[in-house]
Formats: C-alpha cells, structure tokens, sequence
C-alpha cells in the first residue's frame, strides 16, 4: 500500500482543496460543543413537528419488532430477511426503558440523541477532510441533520438513524486514508472496511459501495504518484472489502443455514422491496397491473429478469415511464404519501443549490478527488434507494453531502469577495514601494 517515491523536486499533493481556508477547516473544542448542541436541539425540534405532522409514530414497524422480540427470547433473530443490528439496538431501547420503567418510545428521547449528533458530527468532520473548509464543514453537519426529510417523511429514526453514524465513520476514514500522501496504511483499510460491514449490517444498501469508489481510489493514487494507481487502488478498496466481507460473513451464513440467500446480503430484502416500490408508482401500467395481481410475484434474481423481460416485450415504454419515476420520486416519496409535496418543494432550494455547487466544484477543480466521492456516494446510494422500496427516508444519509455541495456556491462567493479585497491592497503596496 506504498506510494511510488515522487519525481524529484516535486511535492506530491494528492488533494487539491481548491476551498480551504486559512484554517484549513480545523474547527476549535468550542465549535464542536456548539455543532453538538445545535445538533441536539435539531433533534428534539424534529421529534415535536414530526409529532405534530404524524410522521414520527412511536410504534416501530411491525417487522422490527419482531426482530426485536427474537432478540429478547432467544437471544438472536431468525427472521433472515432483514438485517439484524437495529433489532439489537431496539432490544437494548426495551431494556433500557424497561429498568427505567418508562415506555418503549421514551427510547427517542434517551438513546437516538446519540446517534444522530454523532452522525451530525461525523459529517461534518468529513466535510472538513473533503474541503479543509471549515463552513463547509458546518454546512455538511447541518445538512444531515436539519434538512426537512428527517421532520417531514420519513426519516423517523428506525434503522436509518442507527445506519448514519457507521456509514458515515467508514467515509471518514476511508478518505482519511485516500489523503495520504505516503499510501493508505492497511490497518486504517481495514477499519474502513469493518465499518461499513456494521453500517450493512443495520442496512444493507452499501454492501457494493467500494465498487463505486474505485474510481476516486484510482485518481487519489495517480495523483500521488503512485507507480501503478489502478492496482494500487484496487488493491486498497480490495483490502477494505475484505474486512467489511469478514463482518458480514456471520449473518450470511445464518442466512443460507435459514433458507435466505446465499449471495449478497441484501438480495432477499431487495427482491421484495423492488415489487413494493414497483407498486407505488401511481400512473403507471406496471404498476397499476401489478397491484391488480392476486398472487404475488416471484421474488428472486431470476423473477426479476423473467418481470422485465416481459414488458421488454409487451410495453417497453411503460418500462422506461416506471424507472423515470423510480428516480424522480425516490427522492420526495413518502410510506403515507401525505407530505411528498412538500418534501419536493422544500428540498428543490438545497437540490439546485447542490447542482450549482457540483458545477463550480467542476469548473475549479475537476481532478479533485474529493469532487468525484461526493457525488460517486450520492449516486450510488441513489440508485440502490431508486431500485428498491424508491423511499426518501433512504436518501436521508446523503444529506450531509447534498448540504456540502448547496455551500460550495458559497465558499467560492466569500473566497472571490476576499481576493478582490486583497488586490487594491497589493497595488497600494507596489506604488509605495515604487515611490
């Protein structure tokens, strides 16, 4: 995992960070203090609108539950379908609640705190190590936890709440990692990788993440002077998925010795999750025809092949109509669909923003590395949110990310304001000295 050693009298320096300030994005103890108890108060002001609107329900899903009951009679789940560490997180919620002889719900008041300002302070550190820019930093950390989804659909706590911190802490150190202009270390690899296996293992939906990274893999090790950057990128996120594979390898196997899948992880719940975002999406024939089934459909790799093969076949323009609105609504659908309006109105300022931002990022930097892990992230779990239950809550996790972007406009505003400002000063300068 070495770098290659850099041509002589040049200074390799792998990520450009054309918005660092003078700073170079390290924020102080009280700053953090702050972030934290803003985060915290996100949290609770959430909770009382998400209260008001009818969207944060105090009884979990009923498949959670009983994952959760498993969990408290015999120790471990075997419903193969779902992963199991929420179940565990909300077996720890009853006990907790239970020795302080306060009801279950009291659990949103007492442990979720902890993991949404950790997730709040864990995106902004990594906005931090991305763009060593200090508001952009704070913007990511206000992204993934004030951005209106997480009152207004969806994002009620369940698993996302428990996924964000872990998925976040394998980003940060993977990046950390990336940034070295020595190579990654193996050890930091491996953390990386073991933590994006915990975070799969509360969802599923980053179990092929790595795959879409290695292009900024191989970039950051070009940029390095690495002497062969494909295989040292390859062999860095190979390393990584070797110990996020070596976490999740327990509950594969209790998934093949149950009858669940013996692939990748995420395919039993994905399979079924895909006809259920299938039959939301109102005005189309596929849907329409799929809702009118008695029998459900075959939920396997090879029913999904044999499902669009047929309308392939039948009416590919009502194909190509159903995943057009998969990716359009994956982004403001809602489980009640009461509030998707609203999401999409109040989230369509922070989207522009984002693209405007993603636009100077390009015209500023464009080998960046950093530049192409923002969206290659968002991308990807866009997709996998898109092609199966197409929810928004499952795009609340990019939140943070999303808010980065929406600030670039900004920071690249201020950096302009700041140079323009220090121009007369240096002709000043120069005529004094000239006199």
């Amino acid at each position: 995992m070495s770098a290659a050693v850099p041509s002589p009298g040049r200074s390799p320096r792998p990520w450009p960070f054309p918005f660092a300030d003078a700073a170079e994005g390290r924020l102080g103890r009280a700053a953090w203090v702050g972030l934290g108890a803003a985060f915290l108060a996100i949290h609770f002001a959430a909770l009382l609108v998400g209260t008001w609107t009818g969207n944060f329900d105090f009884a979990p899903n009923k498949d959670h539950v009983r994952v959760m009951r498993e969990i408290l009679a015999q120790g471990y789940p075997t419903l193969s379908l779902w992963p199991p560490l929420y179940g565990y997180y909300m077996a720890l919620t009853w006990h907790l609640t239970s020795a302080l002889d306060l009801p279950f719900w009291a659990g949103k008041l007492l442990l979720d705190p902890i993991p949404f300002v950790a997730s709040g302070l864990l995106s902004a550190r990594l906005g931090a190590r991305l763009t060593r820019n200090r508001w952009l930093a704070a913007a990511a950390g206000l992204g993934m936890t004030g951005a209106p989804i997480f009152a207004l659909a969806s994002a009620e706590g369940l698993a996302v709440l428990l996924f964000q911190p872990f998925f976040l802490a394998a980003l940060l150190v993977l990046v950390g990692e990336l940034q070295r202009e020595e190579g990654a270390r193996p050890g930091g690899l491996l953390c990386a990788g073991a933590l994006l296996g915990v975070a799969t293992l509360v969802r599923a939906n980053p179990q092929f993440l790595l795959i879409a990274l290695l292009p900024v893999a191989w970039l950051a090790a070009r940029r390095r002077d690495a002497r062969w950057p494909a295989l040292a990128a390859l062999a860095a996120l190979a390393l990584a998925a070797a110990a996020q594979a070596a976490v999740l390898l327990p509950w594969s196997l209790v998934q093949r010795s149950s009858g669940g899948s013996s692939g990748a992880l995420a395919a039993p719940v994905f399979y079924v999750s895909f006809y259920n975002g299938v039959a939301r999406q109102e005005g189309n024939r596929i849907a329409a025809e799929l809702r009118r089934e008695e029998e459900p459909p075959d939920a396997s790799f090879r029913g999904l092949v044999a499902f669009h093969a047929s309308w392939v076949v039948e009416d590919p323009l009502a194909l190509a109509d159903l995943y057009a609105r998969r990716l359009l609504r994956a982004w403001y659908l809602s489980s009640s669909g009461r509030w998707d309006r609203w999401i999409a109105i109040l989230h369509a300022p922070l989207w522009a923003l984002a693209l405007a931002g993603l636009a100077v990022w390009v015209r500023r930097a464009w080998r960046d590395p950093a530049l192409w892990l923002v969206p290659a992230v968002v991308l990807y779990m866009w997709l996998v949110s898109a092609l199966a239950s197409g929810l928004a809550r499952y795009s609340a996790p990019l939140y943070g990310l999303i808010g980065l972007l929406a600030a670039v406009p900004f920071a690249a505003a201020a950096q302009r304001s700041q140079w323009d400002r220090s121009r007369p000063r240096s002709r000043s300068r120069r005529r004094t000295s000239s006199a």
